[in-house]
């Protein structure tokens, strides 16, 4: 019998750390005992139990953990109020269109939303795309948007006043928006123009 081997080191009777693997070993018609083999890497996860037990059964770490589908007296009722839709503000033209031309699909789940809750949600238009987002008097188009290769957040937004209008009209009627302003520019002259150019009185608030 014969096997070529590193060196091994036992940490149990019958245990030898090497590969990965299991291994018979043959002498003749004589088949020795299975033999398992596990690298050290492979034993970490075991070592660790081992002493995150400090010497208990591993069983005796196991917890049983019962939960109910009602919450318990004492527990604080969760605001209506949290129910809303955010969109990046880079996909406010896919997700609510553009004027006069409302996403039906978008419509249905913001009146959807509030018929759960029973109160007109408070929604936001905003994320990273926010600080890359410009008014614009000479854009010609409600909302363009590049991006990069790859990339699905845009690195520049420009939007007209017509952006506003689709904020407005595009939606259930006693629903408002969140606008996130763009204050990533280190200057004042861009959240000052998005609300400056704003055809109505609306919440404003930066996040």
């Amino acid at each position: 019998m014969s096997e070529q081997s590193n060196s091994f080191v036992s940490l149990f009777p019958g245990t030898t750390i090497k590969g990965l693997w299991i291994s018979q070993f043959k002498d003749g018609d004589n088949t020795q005992p299975l033999t398992w083999y596990a690298s050290p890497v492979c034993l970490l996860p075991f070592i660790f139990l081992l002493v995150l037990a400090n010497g208990k059964p591993i069983s005796t770490l196991a917890e049983s953990i019962e939960l109910s589908s009602r919450a318990p007296s004492s527990a604080m009722p969760i605001s209506k109020s949290i129910a809303s839709l955010s969109i990046e503000f880079c996909y406010i033209a896919d997700y609510l269109s553009d004027v006069n031309a409302p996403n039906k699909l978008s419509l249905r789940l913001l009146q959807n939303i509030q018929d759960l809750v029973s109160q007109p949600p408070i929604n936001r238009t905003g994320g990273h795309a926010q600080d890359v987002a410009q008014s614009s008097s000479t854009c010609a188009l409600t909302l363009t948007a590049l991006y990069s290769d790859g990339n699905t957040e845009a690195y520049s937004v420009t939007f007209n006043k017509n952006l506003y209008s689709v904020l407005d009209n595009n939606v259930p009627s006693n629903q408002q928006f969140i606008f996130g302003l763009n204050l990533g520019q280190d200057s004042v002259a861009y959240p000052l123009a998005e609300v400056q150019r704003q055809n109505r009185t609306c919440i404003a608030r930066a996040f």
